[in-house]
C-alpha cells in the first residue's frame, strides 16, 4: 500500500497446551522499531495478526496501548470465525467469518481500507455478482477514529471516494441524502470520486451504485458525520484498548450480527451447538 506500512505479526506458537498467543520480547522490540520507524517516516500502519490484543496470552493491554499510541489505524485479525468490527476511538479492528462459521450467514470476504486516515471496511459474499464497491472516503460514522481529523468529520460539502472492484468497466454514481444520482469520476486503478453540497450538523446519508456493462449493480452506503468546527469534541483518555468490549455489535448493513461465537470467548457455546448439529463429534 502507497504512503502506508504494513506489518504482519506472528503470534501463534507451537507451546504444550496448543496454539500459544503470545509475543516474545524480541518480536515485541521489533515492533516497537518498526512502529517508532513509520512515526518518523510519517506513515499511519495497517497490522495483520491472529487475533485482538486482548487475546494475547499475556501483555495485552501494552501491545494495545502501543497500537493506539503509535500511528496503527486498521488492524485485521482472524480467530473470532465470525464477522465483528471494533473500534475505541484510536484504532479499528476487523474480524471476518469462516466459511464453516454455523450460525452466520454465506461465506464471503472482507475488504479494509485507509483513505486520508479514513478506515473503511465492507465484507460480501463470495457468490455476490461483481462488481464489488466500497467507499473508502470519508468515514462511516462507526469507523471514525479521531473526531478533531476533518477528513474523517465533515466541516461542509462532501467529497467521496470510492473504490470498485471487478473485471467489467463500470458506470459509477453517488446519491446523497436521497437526492437525484450524480455520476463520481474515474481517477484511475479503479478509484473513483465525486463531490456533493451538505450541509446541517448531523449524519448524512451517502450510497454509491457500480453499474457493470451487463447491468449488474452493486451499492455501498455510509453514514457520514458532519459537525460544526467550533464545536469539536475533545478525545478522552483510552479504556481497555485491546479489549473486545468496543465492539460494534450487530450490524446488519455489514453482515455483522453481533453472535460473538468464536472460539476465544465462547468456545463452550459455541461447541454445544455444534455436538447438537452433529458436527462437533
Amino acid at each position: 500500500m502507497a504512503g502506508v506500512r504494513c506489518l504482519y505479526l506472528e503470534i501463534v506458537s507451537r507451546g504444550s497446551g496448543g496454539s500459544d498467543f503470545c509475543l516474545g520480547r524480541r518480536q515485541t522490540g521489533w515492533l516497537r522499531r518498526e512502529l517508532d520507524a513509520a512515526g518518523q517516516e510519517g506513515y499511519p500502519v495497517v497490522e495483520s495478526m491472529q487475533a485482538y490484543p486482548g487475546d494475547l496470552f499475556k501483555g495485552a493491554d501494552p501491545i494495545g496501548r502501543m497500537f493506539a499510541d503509535n500511528g496503527v489505524r486498521l488492524v485485521g485479525t482472524g480467530h473470532t470465525h465470525n464477522n465483528e468490527v471494533l473500534n475505541h476511538g484510536r484504532v479499528v479492528y476487523a474480524a471476518t467469518r469462516s466459511t464453516g462459521q454455523i450460525e452466520e450467514d454465506a461465506p464471503g470476504f472482507s475488504l479494509g481500507g485507509l483513505d486520508s486516515g479514513c478506515v473503511s471496511w465492507r465484507f460480501n459474499e463470495v457468490e455476490a455478482p461483481w462488481p464489488f464497491v466500497s467507499i473508502t472516503s470519508p468515514s462511516q460514522e462507526q469507523l471514525v477514529t479521531d473526531s478533531q481529523d476533518r477528513r474523517q468529520v465533515l466541516e461542509r460539502n462532501l467529497t467521496v471516494r470510492a473504490k470498485v472492484f471487478g473485471r467489467e468497466a463500470p458506470s459509477v454514481s453517488g446519491v446523497l441524502d436521497g437526492a437525484p444520482a450524480a455520476p463520481l469520476e474515474p481517477l484511475g486503478n479503479g478509484v473513483w470520486q465525486g463531490a456533493f453540497a451538505a450541509s446541517g450538523d448531523g449524519l448524512h446519508r451517502l450510497a454509491v451504485i457500480a453499474t457493470g456493462p451487463s447491468g449488474a449493480q452493486d451499492t455501498d452506503e455510509i453514514d457520514a458525520l458532519m459537525r460544526n468546527a467550533r464545536e469539536r469534541p475533545k478525545r478522552g483518555d483510552l479504556v481497555a484498548p485491546s479489549r473486545a468490549i468496543h465492539a460494534l455489535g450487530a450490524w446488519p448493513r455489514q453482515s455483522i450480527l453481533g453472535s460473538q461465537l468464536g472460539p476465544n470467548r465462547n468456545y463452550k457455546k459455541c461447541q454445544r451447538i455444534m455436538e447438537r448439529s452433529g458436527r462437533g463429534r
